[in-house]
């Protein structure tokens, strides 16, 4: 899982405070006491270097709030992440060449809202190059040439089954599959 629940109180130091996005140390303090959820914080109130959610729902056809028979675990995707900033997001498969996307992302910010994130950005990858058709004989899509040389599958052959977001260098990967 991964959130952790914060149930003792916790010393938050400067440098927590600027890397997490959390604003007012009383708030945070208070709400630290009351178990409110800080993902990216341990126990002891150290920063947490990566983030990493399981799901594994159809990419192409994924919609916040919907039911998902797919997903391993529903709570993983629906609890605020607090993270703050600018995240370089990268998209490796099933690409020749990566693709990188900059999304500003909010303390309230979900799972499912970087699920929501990475399907436009899918559909913008795919709609960047021409669809050269399917190797003869085979249900495989052909290699296209343009920017990122998509190859092996339709963009309704992908699935989402992890995120893996580190916080510390602010960088969101995801592990698909098909």
């Amino acid at each position: 899982m991964y959130s952790v629940q914060i149930t003792n109180m916790v010393v938050l130091d400067d440098r927590i405070m600027e890397r997490t996005g959390i604003h007012n140390r009383l708030t945070a303090t208070h709400s630290i006491e009351r178990g409110v959820k800080f993902p990216h914080l341990s126990l002891q109130g150290k920063l947490m270097k990566s983030v990493n959610l399981e799901c594994n729902t159809h990419a192409s056809s994924f919609v916040k709030g919907d039911k998902h028979e797919e997903f391993d675990d529903v709570a993983n995707l629906l609890h605020p992440l607090n993270l703050n900033g600018e995240f370089k997001f990268k998209y490796s498969y099933p690409l020749s060449q990566p693709a990188h996307f900059v999304h500003t992302l909010t303390p309230e910010m979900t799972g499912e809202d970087i699920l929501v994130l990475a399907r436009k950005d899918y559909e913008t990858i795919y709609n960047s190059e021409d669809d050269p058709g399917h190797i003869s004989g085979m249900l495989n899509r052909a290699t296209s040439e343009g920017p990122y040389g998509i190859w092996g599958h339709d963009f309704s052959d992908l699935y989402f089954e992890g995120v893996d977001i580190n916080i510390l260098k602010k960088h969101v990967e995801f592990s698909m599959g098909s």
